[in-house]
């Protein structure tokens, strides 16, 4: 008799627990792909030692939808860097979904937090959210942290096309 699809999953999510990162990187995979609602057993791996595995974890995590987008703003915030940006990847994976999720984290007291923040709207705006973060990003540009204005700028320019009028209109009109 076959296994279920549950089985599989929980064959899977055991393996993040393996000492090999290779076992843990091709579980965190499968898991990704098999696009089920195990987010609780998938975060723990975006603070993984390796960034393979971070990466996976995020992709894996972003498979799973606009459900998970508010543990992954949760994660922004309270994580270390590394996991910030895995969570900032997997957040652009999930898409325009997310940007009520991430919005909030933009006025976090940690420049830490709003550059990850930044980030993740850069990947949500590469799928398809150009809109909703044009003006978040835009006003980052001003941050007094440099971490932040970075992200942010890097953020715009994956935006593509319709990030250069804000720009240009800034560039041409500085606040003081």
């Amino acid at each position: 008799m076959g296994k279920t699809g549950s089985d599989q999953v929980h064959e899977a999510t055991a393996l993040f627990r393996d000492w090999d990162r290779s076992v843990r990187h091709l579980a965190a995979t499968a898991v990704g792909k098999m696009g089920c609602g195990v987010a609780a057993d998938v975060l723990p791996l975006l603070e993984d030692a390796d960034h393979c595995v971070r990466d996976a974890a995020a992709l894996a995590l972003g498979n799973m939808g606009g459900a998970v987008a508010f543990f992954l703003a949760a994660e922004l915030r309270h994580s270390k860097s590394h996991a910030q940006m895995a969570a900032a990847v997997a957040l652009g994976h999930v898409g325009k979904d997310a940007t009520q999720a991430v919005l909030p984290l933009l006025a976090d007291a940690e420049s830490s937090v709003r550059a990850a923040a930044a980030r993740a709207l850069g990947a949500i705006a590469t799928s398809g959210g150009v809109e909703e973060v044009l003006d978040p990003l835009t006003a980052l540009v001003t941050d007094l942290s440099g971490v932040v204005r970075r992200a942010a700028e890097d953020s715009l320019v994956q935006a593509g096309a319709p990030a250069v009028k804000p720009m240009v209109a800034m560039i041409q009109h500085p606040d003081p």
